[in-house]
């Protein structure tokens, strides 16, 4: 009972309301440092921040600084043309996972600069 007198009802947790979610299977000899397996290793990253609360403040950091513009083919970024989170500085080259080494890019945009060997600048950054 309340204060007032008046019954009170609680709800209880129920399990079916937690959400369950699968992780992907990595092979033994998988690391995020392999450069033939990067672009695979950055989609699964995205994949999974995109789920956890604490990246959505640096994904929208990021997509703040670039104006939300992708920072390839200078297009509009958005939940209908997804993005991938970009390292300027490949993490297997030494590039930190830090803000300022961050870009986002269209998918399209991200396998491109993969498969050419593009150079991506952070010209909305004012770095």
């Amino acid at each position: 009972k309340n204060g007032k007198g008046e019954k009170q009802y609680r709800r209880l947790y129920l399990l079916a309301g937690t959400a369950i979610v699968r992780h992907k299977r990595l092979s033994v000899d998988y690391t995020p440092y392999d450069a033939e397996r990067e672009l695979e290793w950055e989609a699964l990253r995205v994949q999974r921040m995109q789920h956890k609360l604490r990246y959505r403040g640096q994904i929208l950091s990021i997509f703040r600084r670039q104006k939300g513009l992708c920072a390839l083919c200078g297009q509009a970024v958005s939940k209908e043309t997804g993005w991938h989170d970009h390292h300027v500085i490949r993490r297997v080259d030494g590039g930190s996972d830090t803000l300022r080494n961050r870009t986002l890019l269209h998918p399209n945009c991200h396998a491109l600069v993969h498969s050419q060997r593009q150079e991506v600048t952070l010209r909305f950054s004012g770095l």
